[in-house]
């Protein structure tokens, strides 16, 4: 009798899994969300539950049968109306969808990689932006939360049309897989379908889920879905759309990198114009599969700064993002009879690399992170700033550049090395890390012998510095060889990196993996004295060169050594940055914190977390220790007691530092180079 009831019971369950639904989509016209007389439907509207895919006819209804396992349904809301509440069901909800006219500029609005549970600063400057400058929508591109679902259910309750005046879409991150029925159980309870698409202002959009590990799951958090179930849904939603329609997709990290996805979806068949994320807290831009993608920092913390994106489209699918900065404030830089003359490129957007000085003459990289065009390699007059050439790349140069043999060499954001006349800006050779896009974390380069090494995510190359070509290639199938910071650095003959997967010694002249293991926290390691020390875990510590073991720990000299910048030994110390404590002095015999200096509460932040901090590089010379800080200052201090000398208030974050004969030449974030004269800065 148990086990009747039981497949009676089943076959109930299954029956009404395969049930016929009926459904409508219709203008509500008084905004009650029910059908009144008199209140039409909408013809022609994409309907589905995540599988399949239905039209509805003349009248706005519809019939269909979903899938077994389909837990919502929903529409792709038609250009020119919005959803009157949400654009789905959950099963088995009745199929009703009012919507209601919305026609609003061509401009968006994406946030990305919030974590969050309760309510942030950020979003009051969100909701700002959007009561200043109206918007089509928002897309919050994934990790809404920090793991737990509490995320989502605040997230839910938060990003509402009531509350921000526009419609709020969501796409799932990696920090959005919780424990519980699946991974994505508590995504889909509060936030939606996991894929989905809309149309406006002539422009299709296509929201997609995280790919995780290349299979879509986590063995301590599975999710419901394969990359060949969205796929196969998107490339049924692309074939409805009338030839040559343009096509900018959503998610929170790319999905074209995935073979399932790029073979089963066929992007090249399609216009797609862009693809837009986040998940890499890092404001770029790169290609992939032919797609410009256009990667978010994050709205909490982000490099080279935590920025929501205000993008603006045209009917053709063209995009224009502009960055709005969620802490940075800017000030003027302040009169200073060290300050002997200051250029800003033309139409540069930030310079992230310490300077190169070579003779007469100053060498600048900088970045466009809005739209990947107006990147440049400039060469200035040392004596007066005057331009005297420059050099686009490929796309942005955000590390740190080399000169040897007339040459000047780096690396841009897509992994490409060039190597220029130093002298007239002329191209001498071009080589490139890997074949694959993405995003990079370390653009910068390293001269070992007559060698010029550089990374590029998993991918580590020694090429010849006199005519590019490779003299050797280490590949990693775990963790990446490029550093998180400034470069890799040599030690002796060991080139070290990492990042956030794993940290890694690479023989420099042979190119043999040495070891992997352990995490640098996205920091640059420093080599001096025959030693070796990164930070592991928020802990300064010693590394053995050649086999990665950690030999000592020196904990609670700093709690975030971070950046791109390069720290420093000399006389038996360790000179180091912090993003969140200032600088600081630290004996290597003993492990004794010796001194603390801390910038001004910094007017201008990369994150809300952060505290006073300095993010650029330091230098040693004359008994001054010379860095840059976040709070738009430059300071000399006594490498002694780390008592200040002097500052130069730039006003605006401060990127990199070279000094060559008592001329300080400083960066900053605003895409401006200084020259100081310092010779009269002394210890007293």
């Amino acid at each position: 009798m148990k086990k009747l009831c039981f497949f009676i019971a089943a076959a109930a369950v299954l029956s009404a899994a395969a049930q016929v639904r009926h459904g409508s989509v219709f203008f509500d016209a008084n905004g009650n969300g029910v059908q009144d007389k008199g209140e039409a439907g909408i013809a022609n509207v994409a309907v589905s539950d995540g599988v399949s895919i239905t039209r509805t006819g003349r009248d706005g209804r519809f019939s269909f049968t979903p899938a077994a396992k389909a837990r919502h349904v929903f529409i792709s809301v038609p250009e020119g109306y919005r959803a009157n509440g949400k654009f789905y069901r959950t099963m088995p909800e009745k199929l009703s969808f009012p919507l209601v006219k919305w026609q609003r500029p061509r401009r968006f609005v994406q946030i990305s990689d919030g974590e969050i549970h309760v309510v942030r600063p950020w979003m009051n400057t969100v909701k700002e932006e959007l009561a200043k400058n109206p918007a089509d929508f928002v897309i919050y591109t994934g990790d809404i939360a920090a793991n737990t679902p509490d995320g989502m259910v605040f997230a839910a309750k938060y990003f509402t049309f009531k509350r921000m005046g526009v419609p709020i879409r969501f796409t799932i991150g990696n920090h959005d897989f919780t424990k519980g029925k699946s991974g994505d159980d508590a995504y889909m309870t509060n936030l939606g379908p996991m894929w989905y698409s809309f149309d406006s202002n002539g422009v299709h959009f296509v929201v997609v889920p995280m790919i995780w590990d290349g299979t879509g799951q986590r063995k301590d958090k599975p999710v419901t879905y394969k990359p060949e179930d969205f796929s196969r849904w998107v490339r049924k939603d692309l074939e409805l759309l009338p030839p040559g329609k343009p096509v900018i997709f959503f998610g929170h990290d790319s999905v074209f990198d995935n073979d399932t996805v790029r073979a089963t979806v066929q992007p090249e068949k399609f216009n797609i114009k862009a693809f837009i994320h986040g998940h890499w807290h890092e404001c770029s831009i790169y290609r992939l599969a032919g797609i410009t993608h256009y990667v978010a920092s994050s709205v909490k913390d982000g490099f080279p700064f935590a920025a929501m994106g205000i993008y603006e489209f045209d009917r053709d699918g063209n995009v224009w993002r502009f960055p709005k900065l969620m802490y940075t404030k800017f000030s003027p830089a302040e009169r200073s009879p060290q300050l002997k003359w200051s250029v800003t490129g033309k139409n540069t957007n930030f310079i992230m690399a310490d300077p190169v000085v070579c003779g007469d003459t100053v060498y600048t990289g900088s970045s466009d992170l809005y739209q990947g065009k107006y990147q440049r390699i400039s060469a200035f007059d040392r004596k007066s700033g005057k331009l005297k050439w420059e050099f686009t790349p490929r796309y942005s140069v955000m590390g740190r550049m080399a000169a040897k043999d007339g040459k000047l060499m780096f690396c841009d954001h897509e992994g490409y090395v060039y190597a220029l006349d130093k002298n007239n800006g002329k191209l001498l050779w071009e080589n490139r890390i890997s074949d694959g896009g993405g995003v990079g974390y370390n653009q910068g380069a390293v001269i070992y012998k007559d060698k010029l090494i550089a990374g590029f995510c998993n991918h580590l190359k020694a090429f010849s510095i006199a005519d590019g070509k490779v003299v050797w290639h280490c590949k990693s199938k775990s963790g990446k060889l490029a550093s998180g910071g400034a470069a890799n650095i040599i030690a002796g003959n060991t080139v070290i990196g990492g990042d956030g997967g794993r940290r890694s010694g690479v023989d420099g002249d042979t190119g043999k993996l040495l070891w992997q293991g352990g995490v640098f926290n996205f920091a640059t390691p420093v080599y001096g004295e025959g030693k070796l020390f990164a930070t592991i875990n928020r802990e300064i510590c010693r590394v053995d060169v050649r086999t990665g073991k950690i030999l000592q720990r020196y904990p609670g000299i700093v709690t975030h050594w971070n950046g791109r910048y390069t720290p420093l030994i000399a006389d038996g110390k360790l000179y180091t940055g912090s993003l969140t404590s200032g600088v600081a002095a630290m004996d290597i015999a003993s492990g004794k914190l010796l001194w603390r200096f801390l910038p001004q509460s910094s007017r201008a932040k990369i994150a809300e977390w952060l505290q006073p901090g300095v993010y650029g590089s330091l230098i040693l010379d004359k008994k001054r220790l010379f860095c840059g800080a976040m709070d738009g200052k430059v300071y000399a201090l006594d490498p002694k007691s780390g008592v200040e000398l002097w500052h130069f208030d730039a006003g605006d974050p401060i990127s990199g530092i070279a000094l060559d004969k008592d001329e300080l030449f400083v960066t900053d974030h605003r895409g401006t180079l200084y020259k100081l004269d310092v010779s009269g800065i002394t210890v007293q």
